[in-house]
């Protein structure tokens, strides 16, 4: 009986040790090497350099209680996530903008993403996902379901075909943890903190699953100028026709403008309405934007700040952070560059189209 409960200790030890490699991303450690003082000091450095040890709010005041903290940075996303109301003005701005918008979406091309997803799409989806991230609530990492698929595939693929037909995700699937990493030294500042949302793996799978299928309609929707988030396209691109209208500009002798657009923290004040107005004047069927919709608004949050996590009464509900290669980052662009003749006329038209963007 001891060696049993020594084997259990040793295999509890293993499993913690493997989720704090996965944590550390300290590539030495992923490959192999234990887990010795030097590994456990850079833990404890990267999640010092995660800490907010105090912020500056309204009026130079400083908060150092965290509780205090986690309240404010509550309420700070609660306010930048709330969807704003739009007045009678902006409604006919935004309804003569979507008459502008042209149908591309066929028939079939709804049918291709709506189809049911398959054991074969669902199997090639699970062996492309990322190793080495965190498990989130559902405790179930990417290696987990590759190693056991044959145990799990079947399980999991009643589950996203249910969500497809239902388009719903359930509740504690669409449940995540908002975690604040810093951008730079100044993290005093809550501007200077980066929110991503560390999401459960079924929902990973349908989001995955759908953003695949977009691949290849996106391109037939967006212009060729738009290089950012799109499948075989680069933003490097952009910084070629940049050069090419600067030759042309000089070879005709004529004085050219270029502005560079930047919409601060677009993809946290995207209207889904808009979006959803958009996506329907496109003419993608009512079932993909429903399915969509449910990866977006019916998932709840919690911040996670200095390895705490807000309660439960402090849930965001809606508001799912994706960064990286996801969902929505398909659907809409923030970063613009504009070329333009040096004209008076083509700058007062320029200043017309972004007043009427804001």
């Amino acid at each position: 009986m001891f060696r049993r409960l020594e084997e259990q200790v040793r295999e509890t030890e293993l499993f913690e040790c493997n989720i704090l490699r996965r944590r550390s991303k300290i590539e030495w450690a992923e490959k192999g090497k234990t887990c010795s003082k030097f590994f456990f000091a850079t833990l404890k450095f990267k999640q010092a350099q995660e800490k907010m040890p105090f912020l500056k709010v309204e009026g130079d005041r400083q908060i150092t209680e965290e509780d205090e903290i986690l309240e404010y940075v509550h309420k700070y996303y609660s306010a930048l996530y709330t969807q704003p109301s739009i007045s009678l003005d902006e409604k006919r701005e935004q309804e003569r903008t979507l008459s502008l918008v042209d149908q591309l979406v066929s028939e079939e091309d709804n049918r291709c993403l709506m189809e049911t997803p398959g054991a074969e799409e669902l199997e090639h989806t699970v062996k492309n996902l990322p190793s080495g991230k965190s498990p989130r609530k559902d405790r179930i990492s990417a290696e987990v379901l590759k190693e056991l698929w044959e145990e799990i595939g079947p399980c999991c693929l009643r589950f996203i075909q249910e969500a497809w037909i239902s388009k719903r995700i359930g509740v504690s699937n669409t449940r995540a943890v908002i975690k604040l990493l810093p951008k730079n030294e100044k993290k005093e500042e809550l501007k200077n903190w980066r929110p991503i949302s560390l999401l459960n793996l079924a929902y990973k799978l349908v989001g995955r699953i759908l953003a695949n299928r977009l691949k290849n309609i996106i391109p037939k929707l967006v212009d060729e100028e738009q290089t950012g988030f799109n499948h075989g396209r680069s933003i490097t691109d952009n910084i070629v026709s940049l050069g090419l209208c600067q030759e042309l500009a000089t070879a005709l002798g004529k004085p050219a403008l270029f502005y560079k657009l930047d919409f601060v923290k677009a993809f946290d004040r995207v209207q889904h309405h808009f979006l959803w107005a958009t996506m329907r004047r496109m003419g993608f069927d009512s079932a993909v934007i429903e399915l969509i919709r449910a990866l977006v608004l019916e998932g709840h949050a919690k911040i996670h700040l200095n390895g705490r996590e807000g309660e439960k009464k402090g849930e965001l509900e809606g508001v799912h952070i994706p960064r990286g290669r996801s969902l929505l980052h398909q659907l809409f662009a923030d970063d613009s560059g504009v070329a333009l003749n040096a004209e008076e006329q083509n700058f007062q038209n320029l200043c017309r189209v972004v007043e009427i963007f804001e």
